[in-house]
């Protein structure tokens, strides 16, 4: 009873049956059409989804690397103390901690650490060049072997003077002077070489420094960059949602059929004509 016929050079589907039923003929070929069409429909759904689904995909992609790639910008940016109002937010408020994040953090722990550590020792050299040496143990906390060196023979010279002057003797004694020469020189021994780790520890301190900044504003290059990727990402899934979801026809009847006691065909000339 159907016999659907692809028309050659055009894009028509000749949908005949036969029937001793004329009307029955019509509502078959008419009922194939529309089911053709329906499936058209369905399968164009089918596709247009799976393709939304992969641009959902590479946006997904695309937030994952602008929140990575903020979270280590800003790790980097308190580690070198910058104040960078203009650094700005990921638009998603999710921090995806995987390998590769874990691995940035852990780099950026270990600079922080380090600039911490010359900073502390900084500020104890600091303090050092106004303090009492006889009651600086601190000193050995410094691991510098002239230091370790000399801090127990300072001490031990100190002691040495308070037992001299307790045993009676005056400062003018030559026991008494012959000793406190000694702790002047070892006094300014330890104070130079305090001047000399401190000098070390600007310089250490300034190039760790100079490298974290530079740190930052690599990462902040590639914060904005991956933010940019983002922002055309999404305009693209906007795009192409709203152009794919519009209603289309992938199919039309044409010429529906009519019930008819004699075969009656398409106009395929007519709709050859038309560019069908």
């Amino acid at each position: 009873m159907l016999q659907p016929t692809e028309i050659r050079n055009t894009n028509l589907i000749q949908i005949s049956v036969y029937s001793t039923d004329p009307q029955e003929a019509a509502l078959l070929a008419n009922a194939v059409a529309q089911e053709y069409i329906q499936q058209r429909i369905s399968d164009a759904q089918t596709v247009i989804s799976k393709g939304l689904d992969q641009l959902r995909d590479e946006v997904a992609q695309k937030e994952r690397a602008v929140d990575e790639a903020y979270a280590n910008a800003l790790r980097l940016r308190t580690e070198a103390r910058i104040i960078d109002p203009n650094l700005g937010s990921p638009e998603s408020g999710r921090r995806i901690e995987d390998s590769r994040v874990l691995t940035d953090q852990q780099r950026a722990n270990d600079s922080g650490s380090q600039i911490a550590t010359l900073r502390s020792r900084l500020e104890q050299l600091d303090r050092l060049k106004s303090y009492d040496l006889t009651h600086t143990a601190g000193l050995l906390n410094l691991n510098d072997p002239i230091l370790e060196q000399k801090l127990p023979l300072y001490q031990s010279a100190i002691a040495e003077k308070a037992k001299l002057l307790n045993s009676g003797l005056g400062q003018d004694h030559p026991d008494v002077k012959a000793i406190q020469t000694q702790i002047d020189a070892i006094d300014q021994q330890l104070r130079q070489q305090i001047d000399s780790l401190r000098k070390d520890t600007v310089t250490q301190l300034a190039i760790a420094e100079k490298t974290a900044s530079a740190r930052y504003l690599d990462a902040r290059y590639r914060y904005l960059q991956e933010r940019k990727l983002l922002d055309t990402a999404k305009t693209r899934l906007s795009s192409e949602t709203t152009e794919r979801t519009m209603p289309q026809k992938p199919a039309t009847i044409q010429d529906p059929a009519e019930p008819s006691a004699f075969p009656i065909r398409p106009k395929i000339l007519f709709n050859r004509y038309l560019g069908l």
